[in-house]
């Protein structure tokens, strides 16, 4: 990660900007007179696209997740997941739960550091994958995930903004979710992806494999959500544990400060949290694509 201190924001260019996030993966700017239209003109002159909500689906327009919400009078700025919760949030990648191509460039704005604790924690999926043992490494490459998820009636109604199942099931097939309704109303959606990224012939561990599976060792009976490899076979629980315990080496921890702007590769990098006792933490977060690392993948 490269952080910046002594920069101006109007002189930055695009193409150093490029360069280094290639490099680097996470760029950290830091300036306590950085205001959120600061962050919100860079961030729109380094990205392409940003995902935005939808007024008629709201949320669901970006398959989104209940605990993350849109700053007020914005469509495509939002808090970070759990906005006032504390849980925590193991590594990962954003969006590879639902995505068939998810977001390439994430942006983190601090509006509020937390009193103490609050860091968000980095990790290079290329090191994590390389410092796998083989029996993983070949496991990860063999097959790929898949994300089950099931929503009570009430979830999915009020997360897409509809009552009729079949609107439901023709947004989830534009989006290459297979989706299936259960007794009681309930839908279960089940999306496969692969576990690694891959750039110029290096693998990078960036999915959403750690959330789901830790999930289902610790709590198995109060979540919805699944992770498996593709032949139905659960992920071997030595695997999970392993990359916890890798991931956590080679974290990167970030002490937040008031106007900080973070922008991360989400096809390089994994991100994530400690249990947060500050509830006036403030992060706002925005989902970009990039075309440059979209060409620099392949």
């Amino acid at each position: 990660m490269q952080v910046y201190q002594d920069f101006d924001l109007e002189s930055f260019s695009v193409m150093r900007f490029q360069a280094d996030l290639l490099e680097k993966g996470a760029l950290l700017f830091r300036g306590s007179q950085q205001k959120l239209e600061d962050f919100l003109r860079f961030s729109a002159r380094m990205s392409d696209r940003f995902l935005a909500l939808s007024s008629e689906q709201g949320m669901g327009a970006i398959g989104a997740n209940f605990n993350r919400t849109p700053v007020a009078d914005f469509d495509n700025l939002f808090h970070v997941t759990g906005k006032r919760q504390g849980f925590a949030l193991p590594l990962h990648g954003e969006g590879y739960f639902h995505f068939k191509q998810p977001p390439t460039l994430l942006w983190f704005y601090c509006a509020q550091p937390a009193e103490e604790k609050g860091q968000t924690f980095l990790c290079d999926g290329g090191l994590l994958y390389e410092s796998l043992p083989f029996e993983i490494q070949a496991g990860l490459l063999a097959q790929d995930l898949v994300y089950t998820r099931q929503h009570t009636s009430e979830v999915w109604q009020k997360l897409y903004r509809t009552e009729e199942l079949a609107e439901v099931a023709k947004f989830c097939n534009q989006r290459g979710i297979d989706l299936c309704e259960v007794e009681g109303g309930d839908v279960l959606t089940r999306f496969q992806s692969p576990a690694l990224q891959k750039r110029a012939g290096r693998y990078f561990f960036v999915n959403n494999l750690l959330p789901f599976a830790l999930r289902q060792l610790q709590t198995p009976d109060l979540t919805r959500a699944r992770v498996a490899l593709t032949n139905g076979e659960a992920l071997p629980e030595n695997w999970v544990l392993t990359i916890q315990a890798q991931a956590r080496q080679l974290q990167l921890k970030i002490d937040w400060q008031k106007g900080d702007f973070l922008a991360v590769d989400n096809t390089r990098f994994l991100h994530g949290r400690d249990p947060i006792d500050d509830p006036q933490r403030e992060l706002y977060l925005r989902l970009g694509y990039a075309d440059f690392i979209s060409m620099a993948n392949g």
